[in-house]
């Protein structure tokens, strides 16, 4: 992992858990996690499995030590470590080029699997299964929110530039 793309990384990370901190709740006490967000342009700026897999530990790390959710420590570490692993293959598979309609697919799929990771794994720890299916709307929301400020920082000149210095290639196709 190169001193840039690590630095890179670890202010991306830190953005997110500041935001994610900050951001009030918007549906029955839930946040979207904007630390997922920053996670994914992480990966992004990344062409390494083994950086991505380290900002998904890292990220999984953050969220658990500020997890509102009660035993959502564990669930929040292995569903970051997991959509770290699917979001890296998925921006290898896109040659690491993105457009924004590749930003909205990595954000909607990244959402999603995170968020179906996680309630799985928590409601199983907490056997409230049942609450599953009623927590659906709360991962859409997120996937909706996250990929609407994903778009907006990809679009965001400063971010860009930033990337690609960072990185040493292009973040647009």
């Amino acid at each position: 992992m190169k001193v840039r793309q690590l630095t890179l990384g670890g202010v991306l990370l830190a953005v997110g858990l500041v935001l994610h901190l900050v951001m009030p709740p918007i549906f029955l006490g839930v946040k979207p996690d904007f630390l997922l967000a920053m996670m994914f342009f992480a990966i992004m700026s990344n062409r390494d499995l083994k950086s991505s897999l380290i900002i998904g530990l890292v990220a999984g790390l953050m969220s658990a030590a500020t997890t509102g959710f009660p035993g959502g420590q564990l669930p929040n570490l292995v569903d970051k470590i997991i959509t770290s692993f699917v979001i890296y293959q998925l921006c290898k598979r896109m040659d690491f080029e993105y457009s924004t309609v590749r930003i909205v697919l990595i954000n909607i799929v990244g959402t999603l699997l995170s968020g179906g990771i996680f309630l799985t794994l928590a409601f199983m720890l907490t056997q409230q299964l049942h609450l599953w299916v009623p927590s659906i709307p709360v991962v859409l929301l997120a996937a909706v929110v996250n990929t609407g400020l994903s778009v907006f920082i990809y679009h965001t000149f400063a971010t860009r530039s930033s990337l690609q210095r960072a990185t040493g290639h292009s973040l647009s196709k």
